[in-house]
C-alpha cells in the first residue's frame, strides 16, 4: 500500500477520497470500504465516500458511537470479529450484514482527518489480522496527507478566486498606486490591483514536503503553476522560511536569483504558511 505516487498527481479531495477506498479495497481484497471524514463542526465523524455500501454515505456517528466513532475517539485502531453481534455497534447500521470489521485512524500532523475501514459482508467468516491493521494504519497515515494537502489547495485556491474579485471591484474606481505595498491580509491573486506591477503569483507551503508550490497567478500567466520551490530557495522559498516580506529591485542581478519579485507571508488555519509573491 503506497499511495504517494498516485495520490501525488491529484488534487481534487474527492477524486482522492475514492482512489482511496479503491486501494483498500484492492489490496485487503475486501468487498467494502470506506472513509468517515471529521466534522469539526458537528464534533463528530460522517461516512464521506464508500465503495460496496454505497448507503452508508452520509450517516454521521457521535464521537465514541460505533466502531468509526470508537476510533475516532481514541484514535486507535480497531478490529471486530462479527460487526452484527458486537456490543457496541451502532443502530444506524443494524441491517448493513457487516461481518468482519477493520477501522484505522486517519491523522495528519496530529489533527484527525477522519477513519478509514474495510469490512466483511454476508456470510463471510474472515477474521482480520493484527499485521493487516499494521499495514491499513501505514496506508490511512499517507492517505491522511494526501487528503489534508488537496484540500488545503483547493480552500487556498477558492480563498484566492474570492480575494481576487473582491479586490478587482474595490479597484475598479481607485487610481493605480505608485508604489507597492503589500500588507499581510491581502492574497497573491489580487497583488497586481494593489501594486503598480504587471503580474502576480500565489504559492502555498506545503508542510510535509518544506516546499512552496505555485498554484495561482494574474495576467494569464500559468506558467509553472504546480512548480514547487524549496523551503528558503527564491523569493517564494525564503518569504516561506522567514515569513517576512521581501522586495527585491531585480532579480535578474539578485544574488540568490529569481525574477524580480516580492513577497509577502500569509498564515492561515491548518497549521500552514501561504506565501504571496508578486512579480513586477
Amino acid at each position: 500500500m503506497k499511495p504517494r505516487v498516485d495520490m501525488a498527481k491529484q488534487q481534487d479531495p474527492n477524486q482522492i477520497l475514492n482512489m482511496i477506498v479503491e486501494r483498500t479495497a484492492a489490496c485487503l481484497n475486501v468487498p467494502v470500504s470506506g472513509i468517515y471524514l471529521h466534522d469539526e463542526a458537528r464534533k463528530d465523524v460522517y461516512a464521506a465516500v464508500s465503495k460496496g455500501f454505497e448507503s452508508s454515505i452520509g450517516i454521521h456517528l457521535a464521537m465514541g458511537e460505533g466502531a468509526a466513532g470508537r476510533v475516532a475517539q481514541s484514535r486507535q485502531a480497531m478490529i471486530i470479529e462479527d460487526y452484527q453481534t458486537w456490543e457496541g455497534h451502532s443502530l444506524q447500521y443494524d441491517d448493513s450484514g457487516l461481518r468482519a470489521v477493520l477501522e484505522v485512524p486517519m491523522i495528519y500532523a496530529g489533527k484527525l482527518i477522519g477513519v478509514l475501514t474495510a469490512a466483511e459482508q454476508g456470510d463471510s467468516t474472515r477474521k482480520f489480522t493484527e499485521e493487516e491493521a499494521h499495514l491499513l494504519a501505514l496506508f490511512a497515515s499517507d492517505a491522511a496527507s494526501a487528503v489534508y494537502n488537496a484540500r488545503l489547495l483547493t480552500e487556498t485556491q477558492q480563498r484566492a478566486h474570492e480575494f481576487e474579485n473582491a479586490l478587482r471591484n474595490h479597484a475598479r474606481d481607485q487610481p493605480a498606486p505608485a508604489r507597492c505595498d503589500l500588507p499581510p491580509e491581502n492574497p497573491g491573486r489580487g497583488a497586481r490591483h494593489n501594486c503598480s506591477t504587471r503580474k502576480g503569483e500565489e504559492y502555498i507551503y506545503m508542510i510535509e514536503h518544506e516546499t512552496t508550490w505555485k498554484i495561482a497567478a494574474t495576467s494569464g500567466d500559468d506558467q509553472g503553476i504546480g512548480q514547487r520551490v524549496k523551503f528558503g530557495e527564491g523569493a517564494a522559498g525564503r518569504v516561506a522560511e522567514t515569513r517576512k516580506p521581501i522586495m527585491i529591485e531585480d532579480y535578474l542581478t539578485w544574488e540568490p536569483h529569481a525574477h524580480g519579485r516580492g513577497g509577502t507571508p500569509l498564515p492561515v488555519r491548518w497549521s500552514a504558511c501561504d506565501d504571496l509573491a508578486a512579480a513586477k
